[in-house]
């Protein structure tokens, strides 16, 4: 320890990790991070809060029968206001939105229904949705495998693309979602045991 006072600390008596650091450097997650990556939703967002299971987001390129298997999902909304619609909105008996009492021409009434999600899979066991940058994320599996946590664009979510052994426990597809070898292994929510293709 320097105990000259006029002397400035020498670097290696400055702690610029504020108490984090280590051999591996500054621990910039605030102790928050591991093998996986940073948590950026802090154990709150991105998780089924009944199994501690991360959701999961992988690439629709991954998926090669994405596009075969999901069903685009479309709600009723006013093309004059942008206001959604009710749910059991008819487009044949609509006559003026109830937000702006548009008046709806016979032709608009065949266009009232945008599309939400590119695409929406709900069987077995599954529950996993498209989104327009993303990718497609699992919500519910009965499947899961270990990966790194993705970025702060989806906070606390699993990155499907970035298998890692020691990594966050997070829903994936099931192995024949893939044509031949899954790029990970998949373990079952139910046993916990790798299920061997």
């Amino acid at each position: 320890m320097n105990t000259d006072t006029n002397q400035p600390p020498a670097i290696a008596e400055i702690d610029y990790g504020l108490g984090r650091t280590n051999i591996a450097g500054i621990d910039y997650g605030l102790g928050r991070t591991n093998i996986a990556g940073i948590d950026y939703g802090l154990g709150r967002t991105n998780i089924d809060s009944e199994t501690g299971i991360r959701f999961g987001v992988i690439n629709t390129h991954n998926l090669p029968y994405w596009y075969d298997s999901s069903e685009p999902t479309y709600s009723p909304y006013c093309g004059a206001c942008g206001n959604e619609l009710p749910e059991d909105t008819d487009s044949e008996e609509i006559k003026t939105c109830p937000h702006c009492e548009h008046e709806f021409e016979e032709f608009e009434r065949d266009e009232i229904y945008q599309q939400d999600s590119p695409g929406v899979y709900q069987e077995e066991g599954f529950e996993c949705a498209e989104s327009e940058s993303f990718g497609v994320w699992f919500t519910k599996s009965p499947y899961f495998t270990f990966c790194k946590f993705c970025s702060p664009c989806a906070p606390g979510a699993g990155d499907l693309g970035s298998p890692i052994d020691g990594g966050i426990k997070t829903y994936c597809p099931g192995p024949d979602w893939f044509d031949g070898k899954a790029p990970f292994p998949i373990f079952s929510v139910e046993t916990e045991k790798e299920i061997k293709a």
